[in-house]
């Protein structure tokens, strides 16, 4: 139990013979459901890992494509960029975690999708046990097979996050030449800005820079009446002035934080009486132009 408690809830058949079982014991415990079977030789503990969350689920399956695989096995891309908690992709919704091996071996593994090719060993690190590429690693292989909106979006949390120095990230667009998907990639890394705070405030920057109207400013300060505390705008046009918040899924879709966000919305017009304030949230997304007009009229274009 110790060992599988270590291993996100899961052992392998050599484990569970160590412990004193046997190929018998082993089928009892699947018969009677404490035993799960994930991969040949690698089963889940299910008292250990039952309901559990998003995250957990993943740390549990790529877990278990290791422990089916062997120590080489690394978890890389956008795996690897959900287990540092990089904002950006799509919920995984059950589908495959990706793990780099080095050398031709193949496996066929229900649920894992397995890249051929070595990881430097300077790029790789253990996290809560599993092998995982270094935050600037897994930034440069993802960026290689996402969109655009999701690789920037990726960079931006990294960086938000401080994952990584500004120095390391500087040098990622340049360690990336020669591989497949780099020319295309090159340019986003460019449009990144460590001050986001959400991937729908990047994918908002985004539309608004294509569209010739970035914003003058992130996280743009804003004393509030009293000059006690200041409040931040998610993204600034000086001309207007225009400031736009993104309503994304997350702190602001709790009740108390509306409430909170209401009363500093009535204290910043209060304040700046010619300011125009925009709220956009992910389905305004579905209409860019109509949410670069929207920015335009309101004084910033």
């Amino acid at each position: 139990m110790r060992t599988a408690a270590a291993q996100h809830g899961l052992v392998t058949r050599r484990q569970a013979f160590f412990q004193g079982l046997n190929d018998t014991g082993i089928k009892r415990l699947l018969r009677e459901g404490r035993l799960q079977r994930w991969h040949p030789g690698v089963y889940a503990v299910r008292a250990l890992t039952g309901e559990g969350s998003a995250a957990g689920d993943l740390r549990t399956a790529v877990m278990a494509a290791q422990l089916a695989i062997g120590p080489a096995a690394v978890a890389v891309g956008p795996t690897a960029a959900s287990l540092w908690g990089m904002q950006g992709l799509a919920a995984r919704d059950g589908g495959p975690v990706h793990v780099s091996v080095p050398g031709s071996a193949r496996f066929l593994l229900s649920g894992v999708a397995v890249n051929a090719g070595a990881v430097h060993a300077d790029e790789t690190v253990r996290r809560a046990g599993i092998r995982i590429t270094t935050p600037g690693r897994t930034l440069r292989d993802t960026v290689l097979s996402t969109p655009r909106e999701v690789a920037v979006s990726l960079m931006d949390s990294a960086r938000n996050g401080g994952m990584l120095s500004e120095a390391e990230f500087a040098s990622l667009r340049s360690a990336n030449a020669g591989r497949r998907g780099q020319r295309a990639s090159a340019p986003w890394w460019a449009l990144s800005d460590p001050r986001a705070q959400s991937p729908l405030e990047t994918r908002i920057r985004l539309i608004c820079t294509d569209a010739d109207l970035p914003p003058d400013d992130l996280q743009h300060p804003l004393r509030l009446p009293g000059g006690r505390s200041t409040a931040y705008g998610d993204l600034w046009w000086d001309r207007g002035p225009v400031l736009v918040e993104a309503d994304g899924a997350g702190p602001h879709s709790r009740p108390d934080a509306l409430f909170r966000d209401r009363h500093r919305q009535n204290a910043l017009l209060h304040a700046y009486p010619g300011l125009r304030l925009l709220r956009f949230s992910w389905r305004d997304l579905r209409h860019p132009r109509a949410l670069v007009a929207e920015i335009a009229r309101a004084g910033a274009g």
